[in-house]
């Protein structure tokens, strides 16, 4: 899957932020992009899908996510905060640094899923993630995502 993130979906904090500010955030940079889509819809659907679970993925990584019905292709917004996300459900003594969120079509519901694969494989991978993490721009952010 060829996940393509923009520079101007990408959001570092160099200072703690709470969870509610990071998802408002990185979904209003989705909402102000070109692709015209229903974004009231589209925040009520990632609203409905955090109210349900936690979408915590495990290695400091949170992935909000949600299908809706006006895009043909995944939309993602990624932050890093190496201070760390506050406010998200979490086990005891784990923390969470790197925050997404992904909209996907719901034409195709494996795209969602390959979606999520292929971020979750990327987070997973220490160096990767460490590399991410020292990112100090959005467009070297955006380089060690397409790499």
């Amino acid at each position: 899957m060829n996940l393509v993130l923009l520079s101007e979906n990408v959001c570092i904090w160099d200072k703690s932020v709470p969870k509610s500010f990071a998802l408002g955030t990185l979904f209003g940079t989705l909402a102000e992009r070109s692709i015209p889509f229903d974004r009231m819809n589209a925040w009520k659907e990632i609203l409905k899908r955090e109210a349900l679970a936690s979408s915590y993925m495990g290695d400091e990584f949170v992935l909000s996510h949600a299908h809706i019905s006006d895009i043909d292709a995944p939309l993602i917004a990624l932050g890093i905060c190496p201070q760390g996300i506050t406010g998200v459900s979490i086990p005891v003594g784990e923390s969470v640094r790197i925050f997404g969120v992904l909209l996907s079509p719901t034409v195709n519901p494996n795209i969602h899923l390959e979606a999520i694969r292929e971020l979750s494989r990327r987070v997973l991978n220490s160096k990767w993630k460490s590399d991410l993490l020292a990112a100090k721009t959005p467009q070297e952010l955006v380089q060690f995502f397409t790499t």
